[in-house]
């Protein structure tokens, strides 16, 4: 995976959304109208693993999981220069099921 600007679109059983990330030496930093992400991306033979931060800034804004204020994503999945599909759950309750496509935009500044 390619550092840069990232396109998302994320899943759950009944609802959907789409943001921006940029990647830089596997951190990630991104968010949507009304919620940031952050975290670290690992390597694995398969693909990358992380746990994301998900933080509210816009009180009137609910995320895809209904009106929490903060939560943490466990992901994992395949990528490859300029493409990602994550799957994973809210850490700690894995019937809260996300998918997470993203693609690349641009480079960095």
């Amino acid at each position: 995976m390619i550092d840069g600007l990232y396109a998302v679109h994320f899943r759950t059983a009944g609802n959907e959304g789409t943001g921006v990330v940029s990647v830089i030496k596997g951190s990630v930093n991104g968010g949507d109208a009304g919620y940031s992400y952050q975290g670290q991306l690992t390597e694995t033979g398969q693909g990358v693993k992380s746990t994301l931060t998900v933080a509210r800034y816009n009180p009137k804004t609910e995320s895809i999981f209904g009106p929490a204020e903060s939560f943490e994503l466990e992901v994992s999945g395949p990528v490859s220069d300029r493409s990602f599909e994550l799957t994973g759950n809210v850490k700690g309750s894995t019937a809260q099921k996300i998918d997470i496509s993203g693609h690349y935009l641009k480079p960095l500044v």
